[in-house]
């Protein structure tokens, strides 16, 4: 090899070969787990970090010997030079070190994808500098004759010169690291652009390979703006609409549709962060992978509007551990902890625990929130071919709650202010939720592979003085209103979800294809039960004191269980028909079964209520083509669909065909700047079809058997529009994720035909998100951008109208590197304090958006 400076010989191998090193002992070692078994084993059984502050000392000095061992094989008494090369992508950073350097690295790029580094900074040696940008990578550098070096995976070996010993040695290193690649993870990646994807058919497909368009919203784009929530990082989504309700939750909404929610791929059908279930935070999560559009085939049933997973955290191969404090505007305080690695000497098995402590006040006077909750996950490779995993999560919190401020009768705003509360001060809600996962990874002859997944998750929830408003607002006066005690209730949700598929590849007809084939399962039942209130107390809007409230006596009691019982088999298939043209098919066929139990009483005695519905072998096609007419760029077409059962009833008694939404997709994808920055643009129209509407025909006899008001599966909505989306680095340590959304929904038959759909969410919406690392400096600095058009509320009946006018927030970020290890970070959120409704729900209660938000975060790394 030439020793003129070269920053990276990507293609070196496939030119010269495998390097040949000088041969010694070879082994492997791992480090000794003693600190970090000890703590992660403790705090697993006692759900704090106990003994994490031991541990960082103990695994520097693992480090250190692992660094020693790898140095043997390096030069001795190298040139000392100055480096200053900031934490963020592994292959940048070598880049830099290369050039400032002077020296040649030669690796597999395969190899340094999707790792991090934290930096360099100093006057070192080459080689010292070298180890501590490889530091925690679970790489390490060999001298190559002739001057440079290359990079393999970190030799656990138990002699100090453990180097391979032939070239298939090494060949076999670089393909497990490919292998780990796949399982799409953004920790530790420095970027906002996703590798790989599985939320749409459980293969594992980079986003251009997905006929479909697919968000992702990785680590790096969390940690860079401070984001503690999903709904933080949802917001930041394209396309996605976050529902706000206080802290009732929210719901989430795409093409004018709703979403669900999964774990890993996994169904979880009792949602996320609404009335009944708590929030899932975000130190919990590697990424958030966010399909838009129909998603039936892994799904089942649902809404049109896509699925939203949620992809935790997994155990790292070497030791990491890291610490967060927060604090913020309205009394915020956070505190977060992360530990991982190996807990045995083999590092057969390894754990993993993050903890977080979240309290805080609201801008709306009385409303609080304290929560905590812990995530722990270990995973045993119990043979070459066989790995388990296990974990439980767990989150509490007490809040209690304001739905927001009411409008006059005819919509316009009263003016309020921001911290108006209308609530009862005594009203206090506790959500918890507990998630016990185990899964089996099972590799199997010729490249197949099992997977095996349970989820089982509780969801208990108490309310104290729930309570609503009812009436309307004479907008001089400001009387008209009352509030209502409503309820007190509990509810002890729980599910069980399984998933198991079979995927491997299929050689024919001179071609390598895809299969995948597997089933679903899942029980979700909701026992619940309250005391109801049924005396109100008039209030006036601009008098209205929450102190001043009575007691409310309770009147009446309900109680109820409701069970939903879905099972599903599914197949599909990645078809190579020509170099650049792929097929992918599929299809879902799915068993439903629900039934309720609903037990009113009062003064007259018990009411019983109860239902039950079947649909059976419900199918849900999935079909996409891809073809690739560059190295960097494919367009695509796609369809896919999803049914949601109805309970309205025709005029012979029988449940309504159920509802199905279809998706329609053309679109491009690629990328650009040497493949960093990715790129999308989709056309598409969703169509839902067998909406119920009234039956006018039904006389009273039939109006009996329907039990009320008849109807007929006769609406159609239809909606359409335009995706854009940009994702990646700009150059290095400038990363970008935008997107553009725009969406026309409209009903396309029945009695409303022509008429707008969802008028309540926004037609247009942009989102713009970037962080630029300053070079030679320890700064760097970001900011972001979400501007929506008009949305509205119009009832022609009621004579109102509600609107928020077209809205832009932006925000800021910056960052400080005080030291390698530790960063401090100043997020702004509404830099310039926009007063808004963060939605138009109803005339009595529209919570309004957050005013500006202000944070400081501290981040150490042992």
């Amino acid at each position: 090899m030439s020793t003129a400076p070269s920053p990276n010989f990507v293609d070196w191998p496939a030119r010269h070969g495998t390097p040949r090193h000088t041969t010694g002992a070879s082994g492997r070692i791992r480090p000794r787990p003693s600190a970090l078994a000890v703590a992660l084993q403790g705090a697993l059984a006692s759900g704090l970090l106990i003994g994490a502050a031991a541990a960082p000392q103990q695994a520097r000095a693992q480090d250190s010997g692992a660094n020693s061992a790898a140095a043997t094989a390096l030069p001795q008494g190298d040139a000392v030079k100055n480096f200053d090369i900031p934490a963020g992508p592994l292959d940048a950073a070598l880049d830099r070190f290369a050039r400032a350097a002077g020296v040649n690295l030669a690796y597999d790029q395969a190899l340094v994808a999707g790792r991090s580094t934290r930096g360099v900074s100093g006057s070192l040696s080459v080689t010292s500098g070298l180890l501590k940008l490889l530091e925690g990578s679970g790489l390490e550098p060999l001298a190559q004759p002739g001057g440079g070096y290359s990079l393999r995976r970190s030799a656990r070996a138990a002699a100090p010169a453990a180097v391979p010993t032939s070239d298939a040695a090494t060949l076999a290193e670089v393909k497990v690291t490919a292998q780990a690649i796949q399982d799409g993870t953004t920790e530790g990646s420095g970027s906002y652009k996703a590798s790989y994807t599985s939320t749409a058919t459980k293969l594992a497909l980079s986003p251009r390979e997905t006929p479909q368009t697919i968000s992702v919203i990785t680590r790096q784009q969390m940690d860079d703006f401070s984001m503690t929530s999903v709904d933080d990082a949802l917001k930041a989504t394209s396309g996605v609409f976050v529902w706000e309700k206080g802290l009732l939750g929210a719901t989430y909404y795409s093409r004018g549709f709703k979403m669900q929610t999964q774990f890993d791929g996994i169904s979880n059908p009792a949602g996320i962060n609404d009335q009944y279930s708590a929030p899932i935070d975000s130190a919990f999560l590697d990424r958030i992978e966010v399909l838009q559009g129909a998603s039936g085939l892994l799904t089942g049933p649902g809404n049109p509007g896509g699925t939203i997973n949620l992809i935790r955290k997994q155990p790292t191969e070497v030791f990491q551990a890291q610490t967060e404090l927060q604090i913020g505007s309205w009394n915020q305080k956070r505190l977060v902890g992360d530990i991982s690695g190996p807990i045995v000497e083999s590092g057969k098995i390894r754990g993993r625990l993050v903890a977080v402590v979240d309290n805080s006040d609201s801008f709306t006077n009385y409303v609080f929130k304290k929560s905590n909750g812990a995530y722990g996950v270990i995973t045993a490779d119990i043979s070459p071919l066989t790995k388990i995993s296990g974990s439980i999560q767990h989150w509490h919190e007490k809040t209690n709650n304001s739905i927001g401020v009411p409008f006059a009768s005819d919509g316009s705003s009263l003016g309020l202010s921001r911290d108006s509360f209308f609530g009862d001060p005594r009203e206090v809600y506790v959500k918890e939720h507990t998630l016990y996962t185990a899964s089996l990874d099972q590799k199997l002859p010729n490249e197949w592979g099992f997977n095996a997944s349970y989820n089982h998750g509780k969801h208990p929830t108490k309310a104290i003085g729930y309570n609503w408003l009812f009436g309307s607002v004479d907008k001089n006066t400001g009387d008209g209103l009352s509030i209502y005690g409503g309820s007190d209730y509990e509810k002890r949700t729980s599910y069980d979800a399984l998933d198991a598929y079979i995927t491997g590849p299929l050689a024919a007809f001179g071609r390598k294809h895809e299969l995948v084939f597997g089933a679903s399962f899942s029980n979700y039942k909701v026992p619940y039960g309250g005391i109801g209130y049924s005396d109100g107390t008039p209030i006036n809007v601009y008098t209205f004191d929450p102190l001043s409230l009575p007691v409310f006596h309770p009147s009446w009691t309900y109680s109820g269980n409701d069970r939903t019982r879905q099972v599903g088999a599914y197949a599909v298939g990645r078809f190579e028909l020509a170099d650049n043209l792929k097929v992918i098919v599929g299809s879902r066929f799915s068993w439903y079964d629900t039934s309720t139990l609903y037990i009113y009483q009062d003064a007259s005695g018990p009411q019983p209520s109860t239902s039950s519905q079947k649909e059976n072998g419900v199918a849900s096609p999935y079909a996409g083509v891809i073809y690739t007419f560059s190295s960097q760029a494919s367009i695509y077409a796609s369809y896919s669909d999803i049914f949601n059962p109805q309970s309205n009833k025709n005029l012979n008694g029988s449940y309504l065909e159920p509802v199905v939404g279809s998706n329609y997709e053309i679109g491009i994808k690629g990328s650009v700047l040497d493949r960093k920055l990715n790129y999308s643009i989709a056309l598409f129209r969703l169509m839902q079809t067998n909406l119920a509407s009234i039956d006018n025909s039904a006389t009273p006899e039939q109006m009996i058997i329907c039990g009320g008001d008849c109807y007929r599966a006769a609406d159609k909505v239809q909606s359409q529009g335009l995706d854009i989306g940009l994702n990646g680095e700009i150059s290095t340590g400038w990363n970008l994720a935008a997107g553009y959304t725009y969406v026309s929904s409209k009903y396309a038959a029945g009695d409303q035909k022509g008429q707008p759909y969802m008028t309540t969410l926004p037609q247009h919406s942009l989102r713009i998100a970037t962080n630029y690392r300053i070079p030679q400096t320890k700064w760097s600095v970001g900011g972001d951008i979400r501007a929506f058009s008009k949305i509205y509320n119009a009832n022609d009946e009621q004579g109102y109208y509600i609107s928020r006018g077209a809205l832009t927030i932006v925000g800021l970020v910056g960052k400080y590197e005080i030291t390698p290890k530790a960063d401090l970070t100043l997020r702004v959120d509404n830099l310039f304090d926009k007063k808004y409704y963060a939605t138009v729900d109803s005339l009595t209660f529209s919570p309004y958006g957050q005013p500006r938000k202000v944070s400081l975060s501290l981040l150490y790394r042992f």
